[in-house]
C-alpha cells in the first residue's frame, strides 16, 4: 500500500489514482487489468510493408534481418518487417526498399523467399 504526499495537490492527485486504497489492489483490479492485457494481446496489429494494409499478427509472415540477408522468423529476435501472404505484397515490398527501410539496414531479398506465398489473387 502506498502513500500519497501530504500536500493538497498531491492528495488530490492521491485520492483520483486511487493510490493508497484498497480498491487500487483489490481482486476485481487484477482480474480488470489481466483481462486488459490478455485482450490487447490478442488483438496486436501490425503493418504490411508491401500494401500498408493493418491486419492481425497472426495473419502476415514475419522477417527480420539475418547477417544482412532478409529471413522468415515468427520467433526470431530482433527488428522485425511483416507481408501479407500475397506475393504482390512481397514483390511491392522488395520493390519499393521497404525491407531496408523498415528493418533500417540494407538486407538482400533472395527470390527464392518467394516460395513462402501462395497468391490468391489468380
Amino acid at each position: 500500500m502506498q502513500r500519497c504526499v501530504s500536500t493538497a495537490i498531491a492528495n488530490v492527485w492521491c485520492e483520483a489514482s486511487g493510490v493508497g486504497s484498497e480498491r487500487s489492489g483489490s481482486a476485481a483490479a487484477r482480474v480488470n487489468r489481466a483481462a486488459s492485457s490478455a485482450t490487447s494481446q490478442a488483438k496486436s496489429r501490425r503493418t504490411c510493408a508491401g500494401c500498408g494494409r493493418k491486419a492481425p499478427q497472426a495473419e502476415l509472415i514475419r522477417f527480420v534481418a539475418h547477417e544482412g540477408a532478409l529471413a522468415p522468423g515468427r520467433r526470431a529476435s530482433g527488428r522485425g518487417v511483416y507481408t501479407c501472404r500475397r506475393l504482390a505484397c512481397f514483390e511491392r515490398a522488395a520493390a519499393r526498399s521497404a525491407f531496408n527501410r523498415v528493418l533500417r539496414q540494407r538486407v538482400h531479398v533472395d527470390p527464392a523467399l518467394a516460395r513462402l506465398y501462395t497468391d490468391a489473387d489468380g
